[in-house]
């Protein structure tokens, strides 16, 4: 994520007013990106078949999964592989039997990639995205609230493509 500072600075200094909490103003900021750990060859042939793993952990950072901060389930579980301009998709994960992640779980994903470049080094991304949603009680000088946003993760992996 891709964040100006002003637009930091704003959301941290941004009045409670708009939360119903009177004559507050802090604010934060919490990014704790899912884990995205890819496994592939890092050298393969031009016309290769190849397999790509990854390994998706949506983390649990203290102190968060405690009573007083729960754990939110993410739902409409998606990953993406992004071949880049060196490989084409050969096969992809089925994720229909993948419906929720829970804070703490990790999923192990599996597509096939044919080196389709000439030789050279070429990159393809992973990108993994979830929807979290929920609702808190009250705490301390803030009123009780629902709560939606998008989480996920991605990493790049590097392979070089030989004759």
């Amino acid at each position: 994520m891709k964040w100006k500072y002003e637009d930091f600075l704003w959301t941290w200094q941004c009045p409670t007013t708009r939360w119903g909490v009177l004559d507050l103003a802090y604010g934060a900021v919490f990014v704790a990106p899912w884990q995205v750990v890819i496994s592939a060859l890092e050298k393969v042939s031009a016309g290769e078949r190849f397999k790509v793993e990854a390994t998706i952990t949506y983390p649990v950072i203290s102190p968060f999964g405690s009573t007083e901060f729960p754990m939110f389930m993410a739902h409409a579980f998606d990953a993406e592989l992004n071949p880049g301009d060196g490989f084409a998709v050969a096969g992809s994960p089925n994720l229909s039997r993948i419906d929720t992640l829970g804070a703490g779980q990790s999923v192990n994903l599996s597509w096939m990639l044919v080196a389709k470049s000439p030789e050279g080094t070429y990159s393809f991304d992973i990108t993994t995205t979830g929807m979290v949603s929920g609702s808190l009680d009250p705490w301390h000088d803030y009123p009780s609230y629902d709560y939606g946003d998008m989480i996920g993760g991605m990493a790049s992996f590097e392979v070089i493509i030989s004759p």
